[in-house]
């Protein structure tokens, strides 16, 4: 049984035996790979369509350093799981650089930054309705009180457990 082959750039060092088959590379499970990584274009000219393809991409990736720039930009809103998520920089409780709105305008109004047992109620339960008036600070056992009794039971329970 065949463990290694050798690189067909001429660097005759060790390749190994490809683990699947993968038709657009050109391996084939159980037989040598043909070239170690980056190996392929050594000694060989770059062809025109290959320096194109590499002028094109350099490009594009400048084209587009600032997110603003980019023509997918929604200015920083999202909308996910039923919430409007805003874009912002060093908040302690954002996710991936994304805060939800409510949480947003409810720790603009307070002047702090909500702490993280304290969440932000819709009193109409219309998530996308961030109006200051219908938003609602409350502990996170309270948050839950309040679903609890709008669903009609009272869910001590939760208070509780709490």
């Amino acid at each position: 049984m065949i463990t290694t082959g050798l690189c067909q750039c001429g660097c005759a060092e060790k390749t190994w035996i490809a683990e699947y088959s993968n038709m657009k590379r050109g391996w084939i499970k159980g037989v040598p790979i043909n070239y170690i990584r980056g190996h392929h274009m050594k000694g060989r000219k770059r062809t025109f369509s290959d320096q194109w393809k590499i002028k094109q991409s350099i490009a594009q990736s400048k084209r587009f350093s600032k997110q603003e720039d980019n023509p997918n930009w929604k200015g920083g809103l999202m909308f996910s799981d039923g919430y409007y998520w805003i874009r912002v920089r060093n908040h302690p409780y954002a996710k991936q650089g994304y805060l939800k709105r409510a949480r947003f305008i409810t720790e603009k109004v307070l002047g702090r930054y909500l702490r993280s047992n304290e969440e932000t109620h819709h009193i109409n339960e219309n998530k996308m309705d961030d109006r200051n008036c219908n938003l609602l600070v409350g502990y996170s056992w309270y948050h839950k009180y309040l679903h609890g009794k709008m669903r009609g039971g009272l869910n001590e329970r939760i208070l509780a457990t709490d």
